[in-house]
């Protein structure tokens, strides 16, 4: 497949990124184990110049039962090693039973192998007005794309097993239409333009969004369907001088490249923007499954249904529709001292003692014990509990990474332990698209969601005040395309017609009481004066706040004592690595505290930003320092 950059670079999870493949050796190690070289045989590549022989059926896959839930990413860790052990340059195919476990599966392989391709799913428009994810889209456009083109290395593209069953536009035909440009290459700009036009590009003063292009003097801008980031391209005479990735929001560029890629319209099929979802009706799709190559490995991981191109089977139980007896050499188990609930490894002396006793005996029978932490503040906490126990440091290992829960792989003596289970702290699998701060600005701009707005609404467009939404339409634009509007209705029986990349600028009307408001009137100016006297009373409103904050400053409070060493190993014990404006917020939180003037400072942050964590090291503090919290 090659690289994505610069056409769509998968967005990652700084958490994920973080401890991304810190489990490889021990991974590796289990995959060459007899049992595993012996079950993971048939996968070796074929020689040149023979024709390759798809699985036809359950009788020719591999089969690895009885391996738990915690497992199953490690599974398929152990056999992309193998594959990558034999040098071939294969594509692997991974299917999940449902999205939840695709992103549970995409967390794991990271550990044990891995980065992998995420291929999102179709979406679901469940009524007529509700608008595509464009980021989706763009993806699975740029991940179609590469199908074309057989992988230069071993790589991992992770679905969910029911987008198999989704059409989708044929790969060949996507990289047909990609048009390329690359730095010193010689090119018309005319021509350039008159190719984006017809392919269905929309010619805007200022590009914003996908599917749109700007020509400003020898500089063209292009969003294509299948990148990130839109194009810019400088030209000298017929040279491309030089290309760079920009946002989008604040139109500055963010990298230089050496080559983009267009995707343009392809005939035979819908427009590429909605081709990622369209029916079994739509002409020139094809079947994802139809895209799997014959050199291809497919692995289903715990599947609701079989399918016949399936390679290698994974589940917690036997394959329902393997023909031989249900082997148990390659199983991987769960732990056999359970869990602990949070704060039951500190207290319950017995069970700590159990749990030691598991290790010396894994130990005194050549195993390999591995325990994941999630920070240097938990190896030390767990350190200091074990003390007591005089346990040999060759009986177990430990490392940085994030596994949430353990399992032991009996044939390759491995037993994987988890600071989660341990502690009774169980992290939350985050969704693996973190919106970045630039990307969560555009989001702001992005198209009004339409589904949550009836016909009739009151709806509030910032430009020219109140009026009644009345549906999405399409209608002739300027250029002579058709473009969608969104239509609002003002007094008088005006309309007034936004395009869709501006209903950003609309949004539904938040009255106060029961009261049903006037519509404004388009051009009479009432509407500019009611948001002055709005600016008015926010001034008025912060001169209030003004007069309350000199209050403050003049007033005196306690000052905390420095951090005590309680402090340190509590804030060592957090689970997450604090991000670097966590970090400036504590210390300054911290340095408030220690003055005499009354603290005054609001802790902003977006959900699961960590804002809790912030306030939780001042509460401890202010316990600290002998005064209550409320």
């Amino acid at each position: 497949m090659g690289v994505l950059t610069p056409e769509y670079r998968q967005p990652s999870n700084p958490q994920e990124t973080a401890g991304a493949a810190a489990g490889r050796e021990w991974c590796a190690q289990a995959a060459k184990a007899s049992a595993f070289q012996k079950k993971f045989k048939p996968l070796k590549p074929r020689p040149a110049g023979k024709k390759a022989k798809p699985p036809v059926g359950p009788a020719s896959r591999i089969v690895l039962e009885q391996v738990s839930e915690a497992a199953q990413g490690f599974a398929v860790g152990m056999v992309l090693h193998h594959l990558e052990s034999t040098g071939a340059a294969r594509r692997v195919w991974v299917l999940a039973r449902d999205l939840k476990a695709q992103e549970v599966l995409s967390q794991d392989i990271a550990v044990w192998w891995g980065p992998a391709l995420f291929f999102p799913e179709a979406e679901e428009l469940r009524t007529e007005d509700s608008l595509p994810d464009l980021e989706a889209q763009a993806e699975r456009l740029a991940l179609l794309q590469g199908l074309a083109s057989p992988p230069d290395k071993l790589e991992l593209l992770l679905l969910n097993a029911a987008s198999l069953s989704e059409m989708v536009p044929p790969p060949s035909a996507l990289a047909a239409s990609r048009l390329v440009l690359r730095t010193g290459q010689t090119a018309s700009l005319e021509a350039l333009v008159s190719q984006l036009t017809e392919a269905g590009y929309d010619r805007q003063p200022q590009v914003g969004e996908r599917g749109q292009f700007a020509v400003r003097g020898g500089i063209l801008d292009v969003y294509a369907w299948q990148s990130e980031l839109p194009l810019r391209a400088e030209f000298f005479d017929t040279e491309v001088e030089s290309l760079r990735s920009f946002d989008p929001d604040s139109q500055v560029s963010v990298g230089r490249l050496e080559e983009g890629g267009i995707l343009l319209s392809v005939d035979g099929f819908p427009d590429p923007a909605n081709a990622s979802s369209g029916g079994a009706a739509d002409s020139g799709l094809v079947l994802l499954e139809e895209c799997i190559g014959p050199d291809d490995v497919v692995i289903a991981v715990d599947p609701e249904e079989d399918r016949p191109r399936v390679s290698v089977w994974i589940g917690a139980g036997a394959d329902p529709a393997a023909l031989e007896v249900e082997d148990a050499a390659t199983a991987c188990d769960e732990l056999p001292m359970g869990e602990f609930e949070a704060g039951d490894f500190v207290v319950q002396q017995a069970r700590r003692s159990e749990f030691v006793s598991q290790l010396q005996r894994w130990h005194a029978d050549g195993w390999r014990t591995v325990m994941f932490f999630n920070n240097e503040g938990e190896i030390e906490r767990f350190r200091e509990l074990m003390e007591p126990e005089a346990m040999e440091s060759a009986v177990l290992e430990t490392h940085l990474g994030r596994v949430n829960r353990g399992f032991s792989v009996p044939s390759a003596k491995l037993a994987v332990l988890s600071d989660a289970e341990i502690f009774g702290r169980y992290q939350h699998n985050r969704a693996r698209r973190l919106i970045s701060g630039a990307r969560r600005q555009q989001s702001r701009k992005a198209p009004l969601d339409l589904s949550d707005i009836a016909d009739g609404d009151f709806v509030v467009h910032q430009e020219y005040g109140i009026g009644r939404y009345r549906g999405l339409i399409q209608r002739a634009a300027p250029n002579g395309l058709e473009e969608d509007v969104v239509v609002l209705e003002y007094a008088d029986d005006s309309r007034l017609y936004v395009p869709l990349p501006q209903a950003w600028l609309i949004s539904r009307y938040i009255g106060v009481g029961k009261k049903t408001p006037d519509l404004n009137t388009l051009g009479d100016g009432k509407w500019g004066k009611t948001k002055k006297a709005a600016e008015r009373s926010i001034f008025e409103y912060a001169e209030k706040l003004l007069g309350m904050q000199a209050q403050r400053q003049s007033g005196h409070g306690f000052a905390f004592p420095p951090d005590t060493r309680w402090q340190v190993e509590f804030e060592g014990s957090f689970l997450y690595k604090e991000t670097t404006v966590q970090l400036r917020a504590i210390e300054d939180t911290k340095h408030d505290m220690g003055q005499e003037r009354p603290m005054d400072r609001l802790i902003c942050g977006d959900v699961g930003f960590g804002k809790t964590e912030v306030a939780i090291r001042a509460a401890f503090k202010a316990v600290m320092g002998g005064r209550q919290v409320a």
